[in-house]
């Protein structure tokens, strides 16, 4: 009896480590990462548009929450993005009204690429660290980049400029 409750237990325990495995699989599948990229935060601070990417921005129209540039070879899904005729002094404005914004709060402003599943670049993203940034791959080139959360700036305003209340 004993040996048979040893072999259910393997048994279980084999079975639940191949579900585990299965949905960790699906799950990271589709899904893209932002990297870090001080190259790409310089270009948004000296305002350089890439005409090969299409612009889109998250958030209010005089601080965004992100700004978002995708390959022009890549579709976005997505209502919640607003598109912008990406000039210099667009994103100058755009990009002056986000530092704007980040200085009452105490935080920064970062660049990132935006690496598909094999780790080709797809875009570009700017926004404060903390910003919720996920996104993923479908078929035909179509990108779903999520939006970050509304309170983006909101959540620090009462912090005491994001020093803990200091």
């Amino acid at each position: 009896m004993k040996r048979f409750y040893a072999n259910l237990h393997g048994l279980i325990l084999v079975g639940l480590l191949l579900v585990l495995q299965g949905c960790a699989s699906l799950h990271n599948f589709d899904y893209g990462r932002f990297s870090p990229d001080s190259k790409v935060t310089q270009a948004f601070e000296l305002y350089q548009v890439n005409p090969g990417m299409n612009y889109y921005f998250s958030g209010s129209d005089v601080h965004p929450n992100a700004l978002l540039g995708l390959d022009n070879h890549y579709v976005l899904e997505s209502s919640l993005w607003k598109p912008v005729d990406m000039t210099p002094s667009r994103m100058k404005e755009l990009v002056d009204g986000m530092k704007s914004k980040v200085s009452t709060i105490g935080q920064g402003l970062f660049g990132f690429t935006l690496l598909d599943p094999q780790g080709n670049p797809v875009g570009i993203w700017y926004s404060i660290l903390s910003a919720s940034r996920v996104f993923k791959m479908k078929e035909n080139n179509v990108v779903v980049v999520y939006t970050p959360d509304l309170d983006t700036y909101e959540k620090y305003e009462n912090r005491g400029h994001g020093w803990g209340g200091m």
